[in-house]
């Protein structure tokens, strides 16, 4: 009996993790012009360029705190930092797929001003170039042709 307890509270404590995911609604006067969520599938080394326009509706100069991404392979490209009234501006992610990992990625990254908080998400897919050599097969070795090369089952003899 005390089995199946200890199972049914670490099932209850590792579901209220996975579905705890926070979304924070754009609900102030600087709001996102079109999709807050962009989707992108990219190879694994591409470097990735999303913009996000952004409009404020208030008769208020909004000043941007901080952008502050989730990851460190996103960085963001600041806008003016003061945005004035009924103007449109943008910002620019960076996401640099170089060490994030092939299959599926979600990056969130979070503009702050005044009290209010809202989120930009790049998702999509990273894959895999396929390399130049199979496994097992002997890769290709350059070097320079006034170089000599030495032979490797014999290394006092060159070519």
């Amino acid at each position: 009996m005390k089995r199946i307890f200890i199972f049914c509270l670490s099932l209850i404590a590792t579901s209220t993790a996975i579905f705890s995911q926070v979304e924070i609604p754009n609900t102030g006067p600087l709001r996102i012009v079109g999709p807050g969520e962009i989707s992108i599938d990219a190879n694994n080394g591409d470097v990735i360029e999303a913009t996000y326009f952004m409009k404020n509706w208030s008769d208020d100069t909004i000043i941007i705190d901080q952008i502050v991404p989730e990851c460190i392979c996103v960085t963001p490209e600041e806008p003016t930092k003061t945005i004035l009234p009924n103007s449109i501006d943008s910002i620019l992610l960076y996401l640099n797929t170089k060490h994030v990992p092939p299959g599926p990625y979600f990056k969130r990254t979070f503009v702050d001003y005044g009290p209010h908080t809202f989120e930009l998400i790049l998702k999509g897919k990273t894959k895999v170039i396929r390399p130049i050599y199979k496994k097992g097969q002997k890769p290709i070795i350059y070097t320079p042709e006034n170089r000599p090369v030495k032979n490797i089952q014999n290394p006092n003899e060159t070519h």
